[in-house]
């Protein structure tokens, strides 16, 4: 009796003592981070992202049903087509395409001259005019109202030893179309026969460049040469100077 009594006493205190008391877990969450529950468990806080990632989605080519891949916008760069090179040969950029202007004609005859001339037959003979009176071109009229000589003149500067000479006329349009007058058709002769050119000068506020004139149409302008100072005998030559012209005005 007594060995039972020994016996399921020592049970019991086998039984006890191979429970170990229970402690109280503590909390070291820290603040910022986590929260602490009633019952001793820690809650971690996720921190939120402000910003959605660009994800864009390649499909790799050729490959059906293979996984896409995800790659953030910042890295995408186009494909560009590779091309294959031979030996020694080096990639060129590509050439410009020019486009041609289109071409405009214009059927605006400039000051009448005289046509070409058959084989054995006399060329034209020039017209002869004077100072202040008219003289007909043939769909044109043509009055040289006067002359005026002039040194250097708001801003332009004869050549040196030179002068302006400034030869003023009025022009006529008398044909049934448009003409075009050209400075160039006009031509300054010496009595040497020396052929003197038209200067582009800009004091003048009606000197004939380049004008188109209406039927009917009268205009007053002016061309000017540059002259030795002095100097006479200058005709004024209308046409092609170099084949004698249309027309021949004797300036002085």
């Amino acid at each position: 009796m007594n060995k039972k009594l020994f016996l399921a006493a020592l049970c019991v205190v086998a039984l006890f003592g191979c429970q170990a008391p229970r402690s109280t877990p503590t909390s070291n969450a820290n603040p910022q981070t986590g929260n602490t529950t009633g019952d001793g468990r820690t809650v971690i806080a996720r921190p939120e992202s402000t910003q959605t990632p660009n994800i864009i989605i390649e499909e790799e080519p050729g490959v059906t049903g293979a996984a896409p891949t995800f790659t953030p916008a910042s890295t995408v760069q186009e494909r560009a087509t590779p091309v294959a090179f031979g030996a020694g040969e080096t990639p060129q950029a590509p050439q410009e395409q020019l486009t041609a202007l289109p071409t405009v004609n214009i059927d605006r005859p400039l000051l009448p001259t005289p046509g070409p001339t058959a084989p054995g037959v006399a060329p034209n003979t020039p017209k002869v005019g004077s100072v202040g009176a008219p003289l007909d071109l043939g769909g044109a009229t043509i009055t040289v109202t006067g002359t005026q000589r002039s040194g250097p003149n708001q801003g332009d500067l004869p050549r040196q030893g030179n002068e302006f000479l400034i030869v003023e006329f009025t022009l006529q349009n008398t044909s049934s179309r448009v003409l075009t007058f050209d400075a160039s058709q006009f031509t300054l002769r010496a009595s040497d026969g020396t052929l003197i050119n038209y200067d582009d000068v800009t004091f003048q506020d009606n000197v004939l460049r380049t004008a188109d004139m209406s039927p009917n149409q009268t205009r007053n302008t002016s061309v000017v040469f540059q002259i030795p100072t002095g100097s006479n005998g200058y005709t004024l030559v209308l046409g092609d100077a170099a084949s004698g012209g249309i027309a021949a005005i004797p300036l002085n």
